[in-house]
C-alpha cells in the first residue's frame, strides 16, 4: 500500500499525515494525543480550567471519603484488621 504525500506536517509510522501545520488542525492533533492538558487561549479560559480543576478535586475528595480510604473509620480498620 503506498501513501500519497499530502503536504507539510506530521506523519505517523505508516507515512499517514495526522497533522498538518494549520493551527487548528495542530490543536485538534494535540487534544486527540494528549491528556491532562487545556488549551488556554485567554485569561477566561485559565479562570474556567481553575474551577473545574477545583471542582474535580473536591469530588474527589468527597469520593475518597464516601469509600472511606481516609479517616477515622479507615483507621479503625486498619487497626483492627487480623489479616
Amino acid at each position: 500500500m503506498t501513501v500519497e504525500y499530502k503536504g507539510p506536517g506530521f506523519y505517523n509510522e505508516s507515512g499517514e499525515r495526522v497533522c498538518s501545520f494549520h493551527p487548528e488542525s495542530m490543536m485538534e492533533f494535540i487534544d486527540m494525543a494528549i491528556d491532562g492538558y487545556w488549551p488556554v487561549q485567554s485569561s477566561e479560559d485559565y479562570k474556567h480550567m481553575k474551577e473545574d480543576l477545583l471542582e474535580e478535586e473536591v469530588e474527589q475528595q468527597r469520593r475518597d471519603e464516601k469509600n472511606e480510604l481516609y479517616g477515622p473509620r479507615k483507621a479503625y480498620h486498619l487497626e483492627n484488621n487480623d489479616d
